[in-house]
């Protein structure tokens, strides 16, 4: 195959793309306020979102996994959000989200915060494995794919197949798993 003409390509499809999104307008809906700083305590932030998930088929519905605040739904377009762990992953770190299309009630998250791992090196980044839910996000159990901090594991992206919400992908760090699939919906 031709590397450069697939460069070519792959820029092309892309400028167009950016043609098409410049007619679009981004408007920050927040947080804004940056936390009160401790002054034994490194400058703070407002948070980290590390990945966002749609619904299917309603746009005002989607899902958010933070660095180390878990799940977050908003089912109003993101006027309000609502934390969705159960007190066994209280603040637990999500790198990915994946929603069903052939059942929107069915979601996988990543656990950890493979973004972070790298500079950081600290144990909260890594990984407990997969979490699942059945009821749209309102409560999550651990799948079978599980792991402890020691484990060193890094999830960087789960994906569900459109059709069979059973068959579920993840990419993990190459030391630890690599691509890892289950076909029985994480048993």
């Amino acid at each position: 195959f031709n590397i450069y003409q697939d460069w070519n390509n792959y820029k092309e499809k892309f400028s167009k793309n950016d043609a098409i999104q410049g007619d679009y307008t981004w408007i920050l809906i927040g947080p804004n306020t940056i936390p009160q700083k401790n002054p034994a305590l490194p400058p703070p932030g407002i948070g980290r979102m590390n990945c966002i998930a749609f619904h299917p088929t309603n746009y005002n519905v989607m899902w958010a996994g933070s660095a180390f605040g878990g799940i977050w739904k908003t089912e109003n377009g993101g006027q309000d959000w609502q934390v969705l762990i159960n007190s066994e992953f209280m603040s637990i770190g999500i790198t990915d989200i994946a929603v069903s299309k052939s059942n929107p009630n069915i979601l996988y998250a990543g656990t950890g915060d493979a973004d972070a791992a790298g500079f950081m090196g600290q144990m909260f980044c890594f990984s407990i494995g997969i979490i699942k839910s059945t009821d749209g996000g309102a409560t999550w159990q651990q799948t079978n794919f599980k792991a402890n901090l020691n484990n060193r594991l890094l999830i960087s992206r789960v994906l569900v197949h459109p059709d069979d919400p059973n068959l579920v992908f993840a990419a993990t760090s190459e030391a630890t798993n690599g691509v890892i699939k289950s076909t029985d919906g994480g048993n």
